[in-house]
């Protein structure tokens, strides 16, 4: 199975670098060091805490200078994995972010780059290959299985990328 999808998600990993590339990453990286933003790294429901009228962020274990729109990103993936990479969801997403926070064509073009690359078959495989726990062959042919059926999904969602 790895071998027979092998090249589809290495040749997404080399579109998401062109897109890298051809993008203004480096000035974004340096607005981000001269502005101080941060990212929290594990921006989920977990940690956020809602009382009332009060909303708390906590566990910032893994927070650290970063793109804001990092955790953007990884919010927009985990939801996209949920919900068939609906490009609509995407959308609705996106703008109420804007609502708060503007995006320009720069961090859009970066957040392009970031979800096109093929992080959960990398993560599969690599978690698979050097991690020093036995994994069962059924565990690990079930989790390749889930990043292969999405593939469809995720290919229709990049190209109306744009769109959003």
């Amino acid at each position: 199975m790895f071998i027979e999808h092998f090249d589809y998600f290495y040749k997404s990993g080399l579109k998401s670098l062109e897109i890298l590339f051809a993008s203004e990453y480096n000035k974004l990286v340096e607005k981000t060091r001269k502005e101080g933003m941060i990212c929290h790294h594990d921006y989920s429901y977990q940690n956020i805490l809602i009382k009332g009228d009060t909303t708390s962020i906590i566990n910032f274990d893994y927070c650290s200078v970063e793109l804001k729109i990092y955790d953007l990103v990884n919010i927009l993936r985990r939801r996209m994995r949920k919900c068939n990479w609906d490009i609509e969801k995407a959308r609705l997403i996106l703008d109420v972010y804007r609502k708060i926070e503007p995006l320009d064509q720069d961090e859009m073009k970066v957040m392009k780059s970031m979800l096109q690359f093929p992080q959960k078959f990398w993560r599969v495989i690599n978690r698979y290959y050097n991690s020093r726990r036995c994994w069962a062959h059924k565990n690990f042919t079930i989790m390749l299985e889930e990043v292969i059926q999405e593939k469809d999904a995720h290919k229709n969602f990049m190209e109306k990328f744009d769109t959003l």
